[in-house]
């Protein structure tokens, strides 16, 4: 079993930046469908909410298994739990 650095942040993302950041949330059991991205309704998959983000955009990802190729052509901060 691997354990987590003690440094990880508790929950199931990582902290979000400062007010003002646009903020997409992944989490690979999601079962949401439309208006996703959310904390309470995250995309499912990464590379959807690499599509759904604008430049600059801060993309939250949370555990689990994320079987996809990711192809991303803009500017942005994507970063996941420990």
């Amino acid at each position: 079993m691997i354990q987590a650095p003690q440094d990880c942040p508790e929950g199931p993302f990582p902290a979000a930046p400062d007010a003002g950041e646009v903020v997409l949330y992944v989490k690979a059991d999601s079962q949401c469908e439309a208006n996703c991205g959310s904390v309470g309704s995250p995309y499912a998959s990464i590379q959807a909410a690499v599509d759904a983000a604008p430049d600059g955009s801060w993309i939250l990802v949370g555990e689990g298994d994320y079987d996809e190729g990711l192809s991303i052509d803009k500017s942005l901060h994507v970063t996941g739990i420990c």
